[in-house]
């Protein structure tokens, strides 16, 4: 009695598994019409903002974007953005000999394209390469009453970032998310990624109207 209970509870286990299998590799197939044509209620246009402060700084940052939904868990496409980067940091003043205070500010450009996958209808992966078009400071010098300028120029940074957080389904491909993206290339001129966590808070609308 025994070994029969074993043998079954294998087969009933290989059974789930099949149609897991199964349920996974069906959900992963790009939707079309019956004309084999994508599906345009399937397209996603997505406002979304970020948020970053650390100390003695802040950024933030708009990323309009526009995506096609290949599965209900799997959509890509790609992004615009505009972000805002500003520091300070205190200094002497070598004329006055008093401390003061000078602020790094920071507006880049940026384009990318993404990929973004949904688990159990409430965790968002992704992956995101951008370019940013940036301000890069090259130079520090006093003036003649010893106040900090500074001269910059702009320079395009590529940045590749990864993250994850939480999803809220407003419709079969339509939703909200929350995520925390880290860039893996962290160069310094990317301000607004450098030793930091990007916070996002988007919202994936399907453009069309879903059957």
């Amino acid at each position: 009695m025994r070994k029969l209970s074993i043998l079954f509870v294998i087969l009933l286990a290989t059974q789930i598994a099949q149609c897991k299998e199964f349920s996974i590799a069906n959900s992963m197939r790009p939707k079309k019409n019956s004309d084999g044509a994508l599906d345009k209620t399937r397209i996603l246009l997505g406002p979304g903002i970020g948020v970053n402060a650390f100390n003695r700084g802040f950024a933030f940052n708009l990323n309009p974007s526009l995506a096609y939904a290949f599965t209900d868990n799997f959509y890509a496409g790609f992004s615009l953005g505009y972000s805002y980067f500003q520091q300070s940091t205190d200094y002497k003043n070598p004329v006055s000999n008093l401390d003061e205070k000078f602020r790094y500010k920071i507006p880049s450009y940026s384009a990318s394209v993404f990929a973004r996958y949904i688990i159990a209808n409430m965790i968002i992966i992704g992956v995101e390469p951008e370019i940013n078009n940036t301000k890069v400071y090259t130079d520090r010098f006093f003036n003649s009453s010893g106040q900090l300028n500074v001269e910059s120029r702009r320079l395009s940074v590529s940045s590749f970032l990864v993250g994850g957080g939480y999803c809220q389904r407003q419709s079969d491909i339509g939703h909200l998310f929350f995520m925390a993206m880290y860039d893996l290339r962290q160069n310094p001129n990317a301000a607004r990624y450098y030793e930091s966590l990007d916070i996002r808070l988007g919202w994936m609308i399907p453009l069309f109207n879903q059957r």
